[in-house]
């Protein structure tokens, strides 16, 4: 899976979701999630689907964090990522396809948008003042 989604921890929500998976998985080896089962998803999870009106067939994709989401940036450890399939419109009727709860991860910690806000502030402070 890769992607990305915006998430503000003041408020709890989710916005601009975009996440493609590939692999052997049901309905198809490739697919986008850009929708949220909001019931399901919060600080520390996800329940990632495709953006459909009736999700049945679908494959619904749920992700446990290690940690909670906020606004600080930073990276969270994924603990379990579980695929479903969708058995009704609103998938609210599932069956487990399969579960990963042992990741070997890699990742690139995000800077929070202020830090680089402080540090233009610096430079055309510095600048200014080498001016003068």
């Amino acid at each position: 899976m890769t992607g990305n989604y915006v998430y503000d921890a003041d408020t709890n929500l989710f916005s601009n979701i975009n996440v493609s998976a590939v692999g052997p998985t049901f309905p198809a080896s490739s697919f986008t999630l850009d929708s949220l089962l909001l019931e399901w998803s919060d600080e520390s999870h996800l329940d990632l689907v495709p953006d459909v009106a009736d999700l049945t067939g679908y494959q619904d994709v749920y992700i446990a964090l290690d940690g909670e989401m906020t606004n600080e940036g930073g990276t969270i450890r994924i603990d379990e990522l579980t695929t479903y399939e969708c058995y009704n419109a609103v998938c609210d009727d599932y069956s487990k396809i399969f579960e990963f709860d042992s990741f070997v991860t890699a990742s690139v910690s995000v800077s929070e948008p202020s830090i680089f806000a402080l540090i233009a502030l610096g430079l055309v402070a510095s600048l200014r003042r080498k001016v003068k």
